[in-house]
């Protein structure tokens, strides 16, 4: 009987986690008008609410000059600005620019590596927000092949 009790009870477990992951990642986005904003200025109005963001050169922003396929390319962002909280990511020439949002939390390394999508060549913009204020960088990416439905 007791093994009986155990196997229903790791079923229930399964079941539990496999509803979990059915739920939409779109449900987790706490800015889901950021994220379907048609142009910069629409999603860091309602990312920032017209806070100031100043160009910063302590924000190390890694992307290559030229990506050969757009549906892939490498970014890696790092800081030494202190107090961080978000690092976001945007591409000026995407439907959607803004790409990705990072929370950090204190104690958290400073750094996040990921990879994006890019329509065409554009701008890349990295956004880093602080205890301190809003900070930014961008470096331009050429792409010899479209990703976002190109």
């Amino acid at each position: 009987m007791s093994n009986l009790l155990s196997r229903r009870r790791i079923l229930k477990g399964l079941v539990a986690a496999t509803a979990l992951m059915a739920i939409p990642f779109k449900a987790f986005a706490r800015n889901a008008e950021a994220f379907k904003a048609k142009n910069m200025d629409a999603a860091l109005a309602s990312l920032f609410n017209g806070a100031q963001i100043q160009p910063s050169d302590r924000i190390d922003l890694n992307v290559p000059e030229i990506a050969e396929d757009g549906r892939v390319v490498n970014v890696k962002v790092s800081t030494d600005l202190p107090g961080l909280q978000t690092v976001t990511l945007m591409v000026e020439a995407n439907p959607n620019p803004l790409t990705a949002r990072f929370r950090f939390h204190e104690g958290m390394q400073p750094e996040i590596t990921t990879r994006i999508k890019m329509g065409g060549s554009s701008n890349v913009h990295a956004i880093v927000e602080t205890s301190e204020g809003i900070f930014s960088t961008m470096k331009e990416v050429k792409v010899t092949l479209g990703g976002c439905g190109g």
